[in-house]
């Protein structure tokens, strides 16, 4: 590394370290990106321009894993204790299958102390099966991580979870341990639910929503008569797992029936999927029901409500208690069944007990945190990246998902002329995290021949 170069970076780390550049007495660190773990050094623009300031050779990203991704796995399991203290916890549990066909059982852990914290999760497990059995061990095995030094029985307060037969069976049977212990199921899956009766009750406007869908499907030369005729964007996709999603698309055929009848009647006869929309956009059974289903859009605006984060748990609750004073007839049905199979949500919410409400102020009614951290898993576990050990894959989903929660340290940008000609610099080397733990390293060493950087898996030449 040239002179020039190494005074630059040495430079930027001295403008911030009293902000966000720390040590632990041997090394120091960006707090802004200690724990982002990139796993695309192997981009060849990436390692050129690595290699290129660092005069050192880059490894495979395999042996970054190897040598950095356990220790900052443990410091933020070390963070996540610390945070959790003596409080009172929630767990946010669920399961899922992966491209892979695991059976893979995240627990989400938040303290429960009259504040808001982001939950965090803590333990990651490769199920054999999925049933009551593994669940309650998956749980025991989080509380035995946690604590390691004893389980603390009467501080796990509240586990919220889905509806699913065999996770009530087993959160039921944990409370003979955990005398303290409330099952509150998610009440945005609970309103998922009734979504999903609507779509049921209305079969001719399902029919026309799954027959539109299909004549747009890789049929470019359509999607852009479909744009040229209506000006519209095109209809919103029905996706199975995500919440209210049909009554969206429901309420975006009704809204704008008349362009897309009109974009519709234009196209030629020359196919099942054309004839059979021409046949039900006209069929007054269907508008009838585009337009019924349309007057539960509520729903999906309650759903969104109850996605945000930060909501007090009354605040939860009232947008839920507002959504049933609406419906009525099946709907609320579908609702009242819901909520008789929810264990323990209203004697949780209406406790009266003073200190009992105002440590559980924050607490969640919803699982969507734990969805969440699914898509970042997800995301992690892609095509090309299938042969990642369960191992790595915990570790490095446990430290995204804290980073991603985690509150970034103030820039200070814009306080001094210097610092905004370095801010876009120093913003891209936040991006870089090898990059400027290089950087810090330069800032304490004496010189940049002497400076030792094997703790992010640089290896010399030789």
């Amino acid at each position: 590394m040239s002179k020039i170069g190494a005074s630059k970076i040495r430079s930027l780390a001295e403008s911030y370290k009293n902000e966000c550049i720390v040590t632990d007495g041997s090394i120091l660190k960006c707090e802004a990106c200690d724990s982002v773990l990139k796993v695309d050094i192997n981009c060849a623009p990436f390692r050129k321009f690595l290699e290129e300031y660092t005069k050192k050779k880059i490894p495979d990203e395999s042996s970054l894993r190897k040598s950095y991704v356990n220790p900052v796995y443990l410091e933020t399991i070390d963070k996540i204790r610390t945070i959790i203290g003596d409080s009172d916890i929630c767990f946010i549990v669920d399961e899922t299958t992966d491209a892979t066909q695991r059976f893979v059982f995240n627990v989400l852990v938040m303290p429960l102390n009259g504040a808001f914290v982001k939950p965090m999760l803590i333990k990651m497990y490769d199920l054999e099966k999925t049933n009551n059995s593994t669940v309650m061990q998956s749980i025991n095995d989080a509380c035995m991580f946690l604590w390691p030094n004893g389980v603390k029985y009467d501080k796990v307060v509240l586990i919220v979870s889905d509806q699913a037969a065999y996770m009530k069976l087993a959160i039921s049977n944990l409370k003979a341990l955990y005398p303290k212990l409330h099952h509150v199921t998610c009440l945005a899956h609970s309103l998922h639910r009734v979504c999903e009766a609507v779509r049921d009750e209305y079969d001719a406007a399902n029919n026309f929503l799954s027959c539109f869908r299909k004549l747009l499907l890789k049929a470019p030369a359509r999607v852009q008569l479909y744009k040229e005729v209506t000006e519209l964007p095109l209809p919103p996709d029905t996706i199975v797992t995500r919440w209210g999603s049909w009554i969206t698309s429901a309420t975006f055929l009704c809204e704008n029936f008349n362009k897309i009848k009109t974009f519709v009647q234009q196209l030629p006869n020359d196919g099942k999927a054309t004839n059979d929309c021409k046949r039900l956009v006209d069929d007054d059974v269907v508008k009838d029901e585009l337009f019924n289903s349309a007057t539960y859009k509520f729903l999906t605006v309650a759903i969104e409500k109850l996605e945000k984060s930060g909501l007090k748990k009354e605040e939860q609750w009232q947008i839920y208690d507002e959504v049933k004073a609406l419906l009525y007839g099946f709907a609320r049905e579908k609702l009242d069944s819901s909520l008789n199979n929810n264990p323990d949500v209203v004697k949780f919410v209406k406790e009266k007990d003073p200190e009992f409400r105002l440590t559980t102020m924050y607490a969640p009614l919803v699982s969507v945190d734990v969805e969440r951290s699914f898509s970042q898993y997800k995301m992690l576990l892609s095509d090309r990246r299938r042969n990642f050990t369960f191992q790595n894959i915990e570790m490095i989903s446990v430290v995204c998902v804290r980073q991603k929660f985690a509150r970034v340290p103030s820039l200070g940008l814009g306080r001094s002329a210097e610092h905004g000609r370095q801010a876009p610099v120093l913003l891209r080397l936040f991006k870089m995290n090898w990059l400027v733990e290089i950087a810090a390293r330069v800032l304490m060493e004496d010189s940049i021949e002497s400076s030792c950087v094997h703790s992010v898996g640089l290896r010399t030449e030789t």
